[in-house]
């Protein structure tokens, strides 16, 4: 009977130890699981930074390459820039002579402009006093000639006659003059048509007898007209 108590509290305290081990061994399993979840977390950290070192690795290496390629490409330029600065002083030195000679060739062009200005003034002036002495005239024609001028375009009088047909006194007899810069004179129309004008024109250039060819021509232009026999 002692004997199976004695087993039976040494199975009691077996248990007991066992249960004890059993826990000490989960806990210590518990903790090595632990530290290989915080290893292998380690090592998958350790590793995305040694992908992101040698991505910033690789980045620096062409930021390198690049800045080594600039300050080249800074140093090629700056020799340009100086033998264009070499360039521009030896333009420099040359800069008054030529200024000297822009400045007399110029001084000179003007002259001539000036020059050239004032001569057409003079035969401007000279075209526009002959036809303001024609315009003068206008009254004088007018009144004893049966005359009218009328101006129809630029430098081009219209020389009107009437009274030259006993029928008709209304009838208009007309010629065009044109005044040129050489203050010579052409016809640019007649109506009605008549023969013979360029020696009347030659005359009036020669001469420069404009109340002459006026009366010329209104005899010119009574010849057409037909009197009726008496």
């Amino acid at each position: 009977m002692n004997h199976r108590i004695v087993l039976d509290e040494l199975n009691r305290d077996l248990s007991a130890s066992r249960a004890k081990v059993e826990g000490w061994a989960q806990t210590k399993i518990n903790a090595a699981d632990k530290l290989r979840e915080q290893h292998l977390t380690s090592v998958k950290d350790l590793k995305c930074k040694i992908v992101t070192l040698q991505n910033n690795k690789a980045k620096r290496e062409q930021e390198v390459e690049e800045l080594k390629q600039r300050l080249q490409h800074e140093s090629e330029e700056e020799e340009q820039v100086k033998a264009q600065l070499r360039a521009a002083e030896e333009e420099s030195d040359a800069l008054p002579k030529e200024i000297h000679d822009i400045k007399t060739a110029l001084d000179r062009e003007t002259a001539e402009l000036q020059r050239q200005e004032s001569a057409l003034a003079d035969k401007e002036s000279l075209r526009e006093g002959k036809l303001r002495s024609l315009r003068q005239a206008l009254d004088l024609y007018r009144a004893r000639l049966g005359l009218q001028f009328r101006k129809d375009h630029t430098d081009e009088l219209l020389l009107i006659f009437t009274h030259i047909d006993p029928s008709s006194h209304l009838r208009e007899f007309m010629l065009g003059v044109h005044v040129h810069a050489d203050n010579t004179y052409s016809i640019t129309r007649c109506e009605p048509a008549l023969e013979g004008l360029d020696p009347m024109l030659g005359e009036l250039n020669s001469s420069n007898n404009f109340s002459q060819f006026v009366r010329q021509l209104r005899k010119r232009f009574q010849q057409l007209i037909v009197r009726p026999a008496s």
